[in-house]
Protein backbone atom coordinates (compact mmCIF):
# COMPACT_ATOMS: atom_id res chain seq x y z
CA UNK A 1 0.00 0.00 0.00
CA UNK A 2 0.86 3.34 -1.06
CA UNK A 3 2.51 5.00 2.38
CA UNK A 4 0.17 8.63 1.87
CA UNK A 5 -2.93 5.95 2.11
CA UNK A 6 -1.45 4.62 5.21
CA UNK A 7 -0.85 7.53 6.85
CA UNK A 8 -4.60 8.74 5.45
CA UNK A 9 -5.91 5.72 7.10
CA UNK A 10 -4.15 6.21 10.24
CA UNK A 11 -5.62 9.79 10.34
CA UNK A 12 -8.99 8.95 9.45
CA UNK A 13 -9.30 6.67 12.15
CA UNK A 14 -8.08 9.29 14.68
CA UNK A 15 -10.49 11.77 13.57
CA UNK A 16 -13.53 9.35 13.73
CA UNK A 17 -12.61 9.15 17.24
CA UNK A 18 -12.12 12.59 17.66
CA UNK A 19 -13.89 15.78 18.86
CA UNK A 20 -13.11 17.30 15.50
CA UNK A 21 -15.68 15.04 13.04
CA UNK A 22 -17.90 15.74 15.11
CA UNK A 23 -17.43 19.28 15.39
CA UNK A 24 -17.60 19.40 11.06
CA UNK A 25 -20.18 17.47 10.99
CA UNK A 26 -22.47 19.36 13.73
CA UNK A 27 -21.81 22.92 11.80
CA UNK A 28 -22.43 21.38 8.42
CA UNK A 29 -25.76 19.37 10.02
CA UNK A 30 -26.78 22.94 11.63
CA UNK A 31 -26.26 24.95 8.08
CA UNK A 32 -28.15 22.55 6.28
CA UNK A 33 -31.25 21.85 8.57
CA UNK A 34 -31.39 26.00 9.25
CA UNK A 35 -31.72 26.22 5.48
CA UNK A 36 -34.37 23.62 5.26
CA UNK A 37 -36.49 25.38 7.85
CA UNK A 38 -36.12 29.56 6.80
CA UNK A 39 -37.22 28.02 3.13
CA UNK A 40 -39.80 25.33 4.41
CA UNK A 41 -42.74 27.52 3.24
CA UNK A 42 -41.36 27.98 -0.15
CA UNK A 43 -44.07 25.83 -1.78
CA UNK A 44 -47.04 27.87 -0.67
CA UNK A 45 -45.39 30.77 -3.42
CA UNK A 46 -45.71 28.39 -6.81
CA UNK A 47 -46.91 25.21 -7.94
CA UNK A 48 -43.64 24.48 -9.95
CA UNK A 49 -40.94 25.23 -7.09
CA UNK A 50 -38.11 22.32 -6.69
CA UNK A 51 -37.04 20.95 -3.85
CA UNK A 52 -33.31 21.64 -4.33
CA UNK A 53 -34.86 25.40 -4.15
CA UNK A 54 -35.06 25.24 0.03
CA UNK A 55 -31.08 24.75 -0.35
CA UNK A 56 -30.57 28.38 -2.02
CA UNK A 57 -29.79 30.35 1.20
CA UNK A 58 -27.39 27.68 1.92
CA UNK A 59 -25.65 27.79 -1.29
CA UNK A 60 -25.76 31.05 -1.73
CA UNK A 61 -24.48 32.61 1.54
CA UNK A 62 -23.95 30.47 4.80
CA UNK A 63 -22.24 27.36 3.16
CA UNK A 64 -18.97 29.09 1.21
CA UNK A 65 -17.86 30.85 4.19
CA UNK A 66 -18.55 27.98 6.56
CA UNK A 67 -16.25 25.18 4.48
CA UNK A 68 -13.63 27.89 4.13
CA UNK A 69 -13.58 28.26 7.94
CA UNK A 70 -13.60 24.88 8.66
CA UNK A 71 -11.51 23.69 5.56
CA UNK A 72 -8.48 26.09 7.76
CA UNK A 73 -9.89 24.86 11.01
CA UNK A 74 -9.15 21.26 10.28
CA UNK A 75 -5.63 21.28 8.87
CA UNK A 76 -3.53 24.29 10.33
CA UNK A 77 -2.09 21.97 12.61
CA UNK A 78 -2.12 18.74 10.57
CA UNK A 79 1.62 18.96 10.14
CA UNK A 80 2.65 21.26 13.24
CA UNK A 81 1.18 19.20 15.75
CA UNK A 82 3.07 16.23 14.70
CA UNK A 83 6.04 18.75 15.29
CA UNK A 84 5.53 20.09 18.42
CA UNK A 85 4.18 16.56 20.32
CA UNK A 86 7.29 15.29 18.61
CA UNK A 87 6.03 12.38 16.91
CA UNK A 88 6.47 13.90 13.82
CA UNK A 89 9.91 12.29 14.00
CA UNK A 90 8.73 9.09 15.02
CA UNK A 91 6.77 8.93 12.07
CA UNK A 92 9.32 9.69 9.68
CA UNK A 93 11.85 6.81 10.83
CA UNK A 94 9.32 5.01 8.91
CA UNK A 95 10.02 4.63 5.18
CA UNK A 96 8.00 6.97 4.04
CA UNK A 97 8.33 10.70 2.48
CA UNK A 98 7.58 13.85 3.66
CA UNK A 99 5.37 14.89 1.08
CA UNK A 100 3.27 11.33 1.67
CA UNK A 101 3.03 12.29 5.47
CA UNK A 102 1.80 16.05 3.80
CA UNK A 103 -0.67 14.16 1.15
CA UNK A 104 -2.07 11.76 3.44
CA UNK A 105 -3.26 13.76 6.40
CA UNK A 106 -4.91 15.97 3.30
CA UNK A 107 -6.83 13.23 1.97
CA UNK A 108 -7.58 12.28 5.62
CA UNK A 109 -9.47 16.09 5.77
CA UNK A 110 -11.50 15.85 2.87
CA UNK A 111 -12.55 12.15 3.39
CA UNK A 112 -13.58 13.94 6.80
CA UNK A 113 -15.39 16.48 4.80
CA UNK A 114 -17.06 14.64 2.93
CA UNK A 115 -18.75 12.08 4.95
CA UNK A 116 -19.70 14.89 7.37
CA UNK A 117 -21.54 16.99 4.54
CA UNK A 118 -23.22 14.24 3.04
CA UNK A 119 -24.81 12.82 5.97
CA UNK A 120 -25.96 16.77 6.60
CA UNK A 121 -26.93 17.25 3.35
CA UNK A 122 -28.94 13.85 3.83
CA UNK A 123 -30.32 14.75 6.94
CA UNK A 124 -31.62 18.64 6.09
CA UNK A 125 -32.74 16.95 2.27
CA UNK A 126 -34.81 14.51 4.38
CA UNK A 127 -36.75 17.34 6.16
CA UNK A 128 -36.89 19.43 3.22
CA UNK A 129 -39.21 16.41 1.96
CA UNK A 130 -41.17 16.39 5.32
CA UNK A 131 -41.98 19.98 5.78
CA UNK A 132 -42.44 21.24 2.06
CA UNK A 133 -44.39 18.14 1.15
CA UNK A 134 -41.89 18.55 -2.38
CA UNK A 135 -40.92 15.39 -4.49
CA UNK A 136 -37.65 14.18 -4.87
CA UNK A 137 -36.45 14.18 -8.58
CA UNK A 138 -33.26 13.44 -10.51
CA UNK A 139 -32.60 16.89 -10.89
CA UNK A 140 -32.55 17.71 -7.29
CA UNK A 141 -30.31 14.96 -6.46
CA UNK A 142 -27.95 15.77 -9.58
CA UNK A 143 -27.97 19.62 -8.57
CA UNK A 144 -27.20 18.51 -4.56
CA UNK A 145 -24.76 16.16 -5.69
CA UNK A 146 -22.85 19.00 -7.67
CA UNK A 147 -23.41 21.13 -4.62
CA UNK A 148 -21.61 18.50 -2.49
CA UNK A 149 -18.73 18.19 -4.84
CA UNK A 150 -18.18 21.76 -5.62
CA UNK A 151 -18.37 22.29 -1.68
CA UNK A 152 -15.35 19.35 -0.74
CA UNK A 153 -13.08 20.64 -3.61
CA UNK A 154 -13.87 24.23 -2.22
CA UNK A 155 -13.06 23.48 1.17
CA UNK A 156 -9.93 21.12 0.04
CA UNK A 157 -8.62 24.27 -1.43
CA UNK A 158 -8.13 26.31 2.10
CA UNK A 159 -7.64 22.40 3.40
CA UNK A 160 -4.93 22.85 1.40
CA UNK A 161 -3.63 25.89 2.40
CA UNK A 162 -3.69 25.15 6.24
CA UNK A 163 -1.55 21.71 5.76
CA UNK A 164 1.24 24.36 3.61
CA UNK A 165 1.81 26.68 6.27
CA UNK A 166 1.25 23.70 8.74
CA UNK A 167 4.47 22.31 6.77
CA UNK A 168 5.87 25.23 6.25
CA UNK A 169 5.28 26.95 9.92
CA UNK A 170 7.18 25.65 12.84
CA UNK A 171 4.12 26.31 15.37
CA UNK A 172 0.57 25.61 15.29
CA UNK A 173 -0.56 29.26 16.11
CA UNK A 174 1.85 30.65 13.25
CA UNK A 175 0.08 28.24 10.74
CA UNK A 176 -3.21 29.30 12.22
CA UNK A 177 -2.18 32.88 11.65
CA UNK A 178 -0.93 32.68 8.57
CA UNK A 179 -4.07 30.82 7.02
CA UNK A 180 -6.77 33.21 8.58
CA UNK A 181 -4.51 35.98 6.58
CA UNK A 182 -5.64 34.18 3.57
CA UNK A 183 -8.87 33.14 4.54
CA UNK A 184 -9.47 36.95 5.42
CA UNK A 185 -8.36 38.26 2.15
CA UNK A 186 -10.27 35.55 0.06
CA UNK A 187 -13.50 36.48 1.77
CA UNK A 188 -12.52 40.09 1.85
CA UNK A 189 -11.33 40.52 -2.53
CA UNK A 190 -15.14 40.43 -3.84
CA UNK A 191 -16.14 43.14 -1.44
CA UNK A 192 -13.03 45.17 -1.68
CA UNK A 193 -12.43 45.13 -5.02
CA UNK A 194 -16.11 46.69 -6.24
CA UNK A 195 -15.40 49.33 -3.87
CA UNK A 196 -12.29 50.03 -5.30
CA UNK A 197 -14.17 49.94 -8.60
CA UNK A 198 -16.78 52.13 -7.46
CA UNK A 199 -14.63 55.27 -6.57
CA UNK A 200 -12.33 54.64 -9.88
CA UNK A 201 -15.00 54.62 -12.04
CA UNK A 202 -17.97 56.00 -10.29
CA UNK A 203 -21.17 54.69 -11.46
CA UNK A 204 -24.28 57.10 -11.90
CA UNK A 205 -26.87 54.57 -11.86
CA UNK A 206 -29.47 53.75 -14.30
CA UNK A 207 -29.62 56.07 -16.73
Amino acid sequence: MNAKWAVARREVNEMLSSRKFAGVFVVFLLLTLLSVWVSKDISRFSDEVLLIEVFQPLVQFNLPLAAAVLGVAISYNSVARERESGTLELLLSYPVYRDEVVNGKLIANLFLVSVALFFAMGAALGLGMQLTGLPLTGSTLLRLGLAWVGTVVYTGLFAAVGTMFSTLLSTSWRSLAASALVLLVCVSAPLTSGIIANAVYPSDGPS
